[in-house]
């Protein structure tokens, strides 16, 4: 019986929350992107839609990092150098960002966004004279991270507004690779929400040679090295 409430406690707690955010319909870009892009890279790359009316201002955004992705022919470590997401954004925006790296957690089969092992400096974004996609590149000097091993690159919003931003997003959709969380936990977008495509998120990567392990402290302890 005591297993039946929880189920049940769970079950209306997800339908909160996408009572709360129903996932939009993505809009094509008239004019997708040209990106600038590494070869020595993990995530998505690939922006052909935009998602509007989700993002709300204090929010995180995750993006998995897999190990079966090559890394730059790196067999040792590798170190995340940029980390990218592109936004939609209307003049008048002003926010700032930061990224981390994390862990992953979970099975396998479906990996979320687990412990914080290096956090960026802040970087404050702003729209332009027109609207249009912004490439949201925050530099990085993350520890050297072991190859073989799955990660997720985070985009944090710290603080501002921007009226009528939109996410941005291409090609297939895939359960356990997006992540969103707005303050209740990590919600996969595509499997649990709707998204049709992945959000696009990407790192540009480097080799490393002096591997730190993922059992790292406190996030409290990861947040005061960068302060």
């Amino acid at each position: 019986m005591r297993l039946t409430a929880i189920a049940a406690l769970l079950l209306a707690f997800c339908g909160t929350a996408a009572a709360e955010r129903a996932a939009p319909r993505p809009d094509p870009l008239s004019e997708p992107p040209l990106l600038a892009v590494t070869d020595c890279l993990a995530g998505n790359a690939t922006a052909t839609v935009t998602y509007s009316g989700w993002w709300s201002g204090n929010e995180s955004y995750a993006r998995l990092l897999p190990a079966a992705a090559p890394a730059c022919g790196c067999n040792v470590g590798i170190s995340v150098t940029t980390a990218h997401m592109l936004l939609y954004l209307e003049p008048g925006a002003d926010i700032t960002v930061q990224a981390r790296l994390l862990t992953a957690a979970g099975e396998p089969a479906c990996r979320a966004p687990g412990t914080p092992l290096a956090m960026s400096l802040p970087r404050r974004i702003r729209g332009g004279t027109s609207p249009g996609v912004v490439d949201v590149a925050v530099p990085c000097d993350f520890v050297c991270a072991e190859t073989g091993q799955d990660y997720f690159l985070s985009i944090d919003f710290v603080s501002g507004a921007a009226p009528g931003l939109a996410l941005v997003g291409g090609g297939t959709g895939h359960d356990c690779t997006t992540w969103n969380d707005w303050g209740t936990g990590w919600v996969d977008l595509v499997g649990s929400m709707g998204f049709l495509n992945d959000l696009t998120m990407w790192a540009d990567l480097d080799c490393c040679y002096q591997v730190i392990g993922a059992e790292h402290g406190t996030w409290g302890g990861i947040k005061s090295i960068y302060r």
